[in-house]
């Protein structure tokens, strides 16, 4: 059994306030879309997965875009959980966007979060 090195204070003190990152062998993802969402947060999440960089937007606490290898929208979303659920190994990293900006951002995704889970959870069962 090894034993986990605590990240050093400093380290953790040289990120950026307000990111929040993390194991999604921890936290997985629909939890953490649920948790953001939760906290009405607007910013990026950014998924460091075995097959590929993620990207899921948020604005305000719902999800407005997300990007995986060559999926946007609504199916990037649902193969980024797929893709988690399959494997469960990856990193998060989650920023915030500064308040007031967000406009900019792309839209792809016009669903609640929950809608949104609900749909990706079913099309992951139907794929089983």
């Amino acid at each position: 059994a090894r034993t986990a090195v605590p990240p050093k204070v400093e380290d953790l003190l040289a990120m950026p306030s307000g990111t929040f990152q993390g194991s999604l062998e921890v936290m997985d993802l629909a939890d953490l879309t649920q948790a953001i969402a939760g906290g009405g947060k607007s910013g990026r999440l950014i998924l460091a997965l075995p097959q590929g960089g993620g990207l899921i937007l948020f604005e305000k606490g719902r999800v407005v875009h997300a990007e995986y290898r060559n999926a946007v929208g609504e199916e990037a979303f649902g193969a980024l959980l797929a893709a988690c659920h399959a494997d469960g190994a990856g990193r998060f990293c989650f920023l915030p966007a500064p308040t007031g900006e967000g406009s900019g951002m792309p839209r792809t995704i016009d669903k609640t979060v929950d809608r949104l889970l609900l749909s990706s959870a079913t099309a992951i069962d139907e794929k089983g």
